[in-house]
């Protein structure tokens, strides 16, 4: 079928399986899922033979539990406007356009989510994984959406949080701004760091420790220890408003400014 004679209805799912992974239609999708054996998925320009295409998913977008681990999505960029569930590891990659765009929640419970290439990365509504890994590349990485890991954060580019960050093992940023309460159980380490709201929050019986490596901001609008919290600092850093220690803070020889 010629690609400009598809017309893919509102409540009308397509699905690609098998491990053939060639080239697809551009879309615009409505529902849209992967599954048996499928390892990647690439939309292509019509007529261009090879050229990545921008991939638009207007309602769901389903990676299935028998697709294979590692999944990877690579577009021009990518839009999904309302939900995205991922059984699988996956990782999505743009290269140019406006980015990847997620209008609606991402669910990853369990599963690792990964993003690379070139472009914004916008999370609008809730992202939820085990691991979260950024790749570096140019375009910040925006989430205005809580972001939650059952496991660690690691984030090669910028970022910039204005919901809730929680982590249930360690955080590693690069440059961050943080305009939202941030919580983790792990280590947290970034170049920089500038909480311009909300409070960060450390609640592991286990040691945390706190290090900002670079030469900009170190800014921590409050900081909360919970009770039977250790966090060692391995850095200056400057808490803007308030301290509430029910736990161990060892500072070190390093300055606190208040």
């Amino acid at each position: 079928v010629p690609a400009n004679k598809i017309t893919h209805g509102t409540t009308s799912v397509i699905e690609y399986y098998s491990t053939a992974n060639n080239p697809l239609w551009q879309g615009p999708y409505q529902n849209l899922t992967v599954s048996e054996g499928r390892t990647s998925l690439t939309p292509i320009i019509p007529g261009s033979g090879s050229t990545a295409a921008d991939l638009i998913v207007e309602k769901t977008f389903t990676v299935a539990d028998n697709a294979v681990d590692n999944f990877i999505v690579t577009a021009n960029s990518q839009l999904y406007k309302q939900t995205v569930s991922l059984k699988k590891k996956t990782t999505f990659s743009s290269f140019g356009g406006t980015g990847t765009v997620f209008k609606g929640s991402v669910s990853a419970s369990g599963i690792d989510i990964g993003f690379s290439g070139n472009g914004l990365i916008q999370t609008e509504s809730t992202v939820t994984a085990k691991d979260i890994i950024v790749n570096n590349g140019t375009g910040v990485w925006a989430s205005s959406g809580a972001i939650t890991a059952q496991n660690n954060i690691t984030v090669s580019r910028n970022w910039t949080s204005s919901g809730s960050v929680t982590a249930a093992g360690a955080i590693t940023a690069n440059d961050w701004t943080a305009a939202g309460n941030v919580s983790l159980k792990g280590n947290l380490t970034a170049v920089q760091f500038n909480q311009t709201g909300g409070t960060l929050t450390f609640n592991s019986t286990a040691e945390q420790k706190l290090n900002f490596t670079g030469a900009g901001n170190k800014n921590i609008f409050n900081l909360t220890i919970y009770t039977g919290a250790k966090v060692k600092l391995l850095s200056p850093v400057t808490i803007v408003r308030n301290i509430t220690n029910g736990g161990t803070f060892n500072a070190d020889t390093y300055t606190v400014t208040l």
